[in-house]
């Protein structure tokens, strides 16, 4: 028969308890700002912030770090693999460089490429959906290997996108741009549910768009833009966005799933999705410029 511990040991062990702190355990619907008073993650969580408040570009009142504590898409992630802003913060921080600098390029870089954990958008994958971009980003994607420079490959663009008759400036697209990821990262797009083609009561006008999809990072800039709609090939799926895979340098979409104007009288929201790069071969109606 094993002899009963001694009543001290008992005492010992209770008292390491009571005087042991427990490891940090963080609400699930704890705030951002309160993340950022705990030590362990005051870093981290102050250099999300920086990195989403940019300065540089109109905020509407969905593109701010606030919409991280509003994200309605972080309560209906599957249950094995939660996106609570806890388990996303550890994911991010778990490889994140000591280095200013290059925490903050981490952070940004986490943005673009983070995985969509959003819910799928399954009615959207048949759907023709919207795109805005930028000349300047497109001349990067679509250099031809033989040696073209960013400014050759801007000026076909610039060709490509104001060849007149609809119809050939699509084929003629399809077949210089090719298959050619048109971003390095996920990519947004926006539906118009009441209308089956995207941007048929946007005016050509490219202040009127960017006001309405809420593209703040391009008001009042002299970026080249251009349009297109696209629909989905069968391999990729879209996801409504969350704060997490939104861009962290030039915010694109909200989280929820819905676009947000920057400025009263410009309509409601849209159906917003993220999803993997597509390529000119996934047109449907051809890239044109949006006019200043």
């Amino acid at each position: 028969m094993l002899a009963r511990p001694p009543i001290w040991l008992f005492l010992l062990i209770f008292g390491f308890l009571l005087v042991t702190p427990a490891p940090p355990c963080y609400d699930f619907h704890m705030p951002f700002e309160d993340f950022a008073q705990t030590p362990e993650r005051r870093t981290i969580v102050e250099d999300i912030k920086r990195t989403t408040s940019n300065p540089n570009y109109t905020l509407n009142p969905y593109q701010t770090f606030d919409n991280m504590d509003s994200d309605p898409q972080l309560d209906r992630i599957q249950a094995h693999d939660p996106a609570s802003r806890s388990s996303l913060i550890d994911l991010l921080e778990d490889k994140a460089p000591a280095n200013d600098a290059e925490r903050l390029d981490h952070i940004s870089d986490f943005c673009h490429t983070h995985t969509q954990r959003g819910e799928p958008a399954n009615a959207v994958n048949s759907a023709t959906l919207g795109h805005v971009n930028n000349i300047a980003n497109l001349a990067n994607r679509v250099r031809a290997a033989t040696g073209e420079t960013p400014e050759q490959a801007r000026a076909r663009i610039r060709q490509l996108v104001r060849i007149s008759e609809p119809a050939q400036r699509l084929n003629s697209q399809k077949q210089s741009l090719g298959s050619a990821p048109l971003s390095p990262y996920q990519m947004w797009a926006f539906q118009d549910e009441e209308h089956a083609v995207p941007f048929e009561t946007f005016p050509d006008s490219r202040e009127a768009t960017v006001v309405r999809l809420g593209l703040g990072h391009y008001d009042n800039t002299g970026d080249e833009l251009v349009r297109w709609t696209h629909r989905l090939p069968s391999n990729i799926n879209p996801f409504k966005p969350t704060a997490w895979d939104a861009d962290a340098s030039d915010v694109y979409w909200r989280p929820g799933g819905k676009t947000h104007p920057l400025r009263p009288g410009f309509g409601d929201g849209l159906s917003e999705v993220v999803h993997d790069p597509i390529s000119a071969r996934d047109f449907v109606t051809p890239a044109a410029p949006l006019e200043v």
